[in-house]
């Protein structure tokens, strides 16, 4: 009985991505943390001006929230993240402007120890 709870409580430890909605399209991912996420579509890259344009969607609603397009922030760890593979680098969404922006929250830590973010 004892291992049944520690393992079911090891597989609810991550995140997994409700089923889409009518409007999210097929080609996009989600990310999140705990219950919160957000499907994210990559619309283009430039990997010169280190900008991604999303369409970004709210998972419980399917409504798009966010379009346009964001700059990576990051001291001294442009190296570390990968613009193509940034449906596992993105940790979340924050729908909640500070100082008037969204962030998209990356995973990768910078050389000051903070998050490296997309805004």
């Amino acid at each position: 009985m004892f291992l049944l709870i520690v393992f079911n409580f090891l597989t609810n430890c991550n995140p997994s991505a409700p089923d889409k909605l009518p409007g999210v399209p097929e080609e996009a991912f989600w990310a999140g943390k705990g219950t919160v996420g957000h499907w994210f579509l990559i619309e283009s890259i430039n990997k010169t001006a280190m900008t991604v344009h999303f369409k970004i969607y709210n998972d419980k609603t399917g409504m798009l929230v966010s379009d346009k397009i964001f700059k990576l922030h990051c001291y001294l760890c442009e190296d570390k993240i990968d613009l193509y593979k940034l449906e596992d680098e993105i940790s979340y969404y924050d729908e909640i402007k500070y100082n008037n922006e969204n962030y998209i929250m990356l995973k990768t830590k910078d050389a000051d120890g903070k998050n490296a973010h997309l805004k």
